[in-house]
């Protein structure tokens, strides 16, 4: 009885083990998000595309397939890009245990009006050649003044017409040098971008209005920056000093901790670096949010 007992254990133990390995390990999960940038025609513009493994896994390989309206835009250059004429094909980017990778799309706008690009498929896969479960797969929203051809600009002083709504007025400049690097502010970005406890927002800047992410401080923004050849990322940016500082998130169990800059009694003369926009911090304080 006991010889019976001990080999029904085994069997039970050995129907676990394959039960368990039937089950395939947990797929990377990934998203796609774009910025949403405004030009005018014939002036080239960038559209930086964000590929982000979110659950935390190494991005391997990629295949991913855009279209767009050839009669509004003409392809020019894009990172890891080929194609044209309404359809692109993206490729993986060669890094090693990256989990971000950034894309820059450059075109020119053949027309005024809105148009976008979109994602007609997406094939992401990790280091080990699985294939991600894709949890966003945004779009490009672009809009475009003018007109083929156009040349002559609004005269000053021009109103809207009576019961007309004035489109929302564009910053005089949106360019931005930190620490050295030039970058420029995005009017609009994919709000997938922003992390938890941020939510979309139209921030004043510079004589207009952007996007910007709104959190627990409200003198502290989420703003996308792009960098020269079309990468891009979050800082945060002071809107009270006019000031800027590289956004960190560090994940803590159940808690998020992210790096803002400190107030600038806090700070030393020499930590201070100048910026063409303001002051930058090459310190920061920390605060967490649950």
């Amino acid at each position: 009885m006991n010889k019976m007992i001990g080999a029904a254990k085994v069997l039970a133990a050995a129907a676990a083990v394959s039960m368990l390995s039937a089950f395939p390990a947990l797929a990377m999960t990934a998203r796609i998000a774009f910025t949403d940038p405004s030009a005018e025609v014939g002036k080239e513009l960038t559209v930086s595309m964000h590929v982000e493994s979110t659950s935390g896994e190494a991005l391997g390989t990629a295949n991913i397939m855009l279209e767009y309206d050839a009669s509004a835009l003409e392809f020019v250059s894009g990172d890891m890009t080929q194609g044209g004429a309404g359809s692109l094909r993206v490729s993986g980017q060669l890094t090693t245990d990256a989990k971000e990778w950034y894309y820059g799309l450059r075109f020119r706008p053949l027309k005024g009006g809105e148009t976008d690009i979109k994602i007609t498929t997406a094939e992401l896969y990790d280091r080990d050649g699985k294939i991600a479960t894709m949890g966003h797969t945004g779009s490009s929203h672009i809009t475009v003044s003018g007109e083929a051809g156009e040349t002559a600009a609004p005269e000053t002083g021009e109103t809207a017409a009576a019961g007309e709504t004035a489109e929302p007025q564009a910053p005089s400049d949106l360019g931005v040098e930190i620490d050295g690097v030039k970058y420029e502010v995005t009017e609009s970005f994919d709000a997938s971008l922003l992390p938890r406890g941020y939510e979309a927002e139209s921030l004043s800047f510079r004589g207009g209005s952007v996007m910007a992410g709104k959190g627990p401080n409200e003198q502290l923004h989420l703003v996308y920056l792009l960098a020269e050849g079309g990468t891009g990322d979050l800082f945060l940016y002071d809107s009270a000093r006019d000031v800027w500082a590289p956004y960190v998130e560090v994940g803590m169990n159940a808690k998020t901790v992210t790096a803002v800059p400190m107030d600038e009694s806090a700070v030393p003369d020499e930590w201070w670096t100048d910026g063409s926009a303001g002051k930058t911090r090459d310190r920061i304080s920390v605060s967490s949010t649950e």
